[in-house]
């Protein structure tokens, strides 16, 4: 009788660590920062001709760390004509889950500039 109370004692003490050292799903980022990055607005002459005297303007960005160590690879996530739309969500999971940090930048609206 004394047997059948130490098989299931030794399968949780021998299992348990096992179980608490799963980490979360790994779609789930690590860490998310939002960034600022300084910029120009340029028209299409000027950046066409290198010519480096825009508007100054600020535009962020989303950077979401996967989970790992070490330098891990990023891939950096722009919308298109129809701005931010679900798929960009289901794409920083995507590469989340397969340990690619991503960047999400919010395209500034166009700034038509005829010359």
């Amino acid at each position: 009788m004394n047997r059948l109370y130490v098989i299931p004692i030794v399968s949780l003490v021998f299992c348990s660590p096992f179980a608490r050292a799963e980490s979360g799903p790994k779609d789930l980022a690590a860490r998310t920062e939002l960034h600022s990055i300084e910029t120009l607005t340029l028209s299409d002459t000027q950046f066409l001709t290198g010519d480096a005297n825009g508007k100054p303007t600020t535009t962020s960005g989303q950077f979401r760390i996967a989970q790992g160590s070490g330098r891990l690879p990023v891939i950096v996530l722009q919308h298109g004509s129809g701005g931010m739309g679900a798929n960009i969500e289901m794409w920083q999971k995507e590469f989340n889950t397969i340990g690619v940090s991503t960047f999400r930048h919010p395209r500034p609206p166009r700034r038509y500039e005829f010359e």
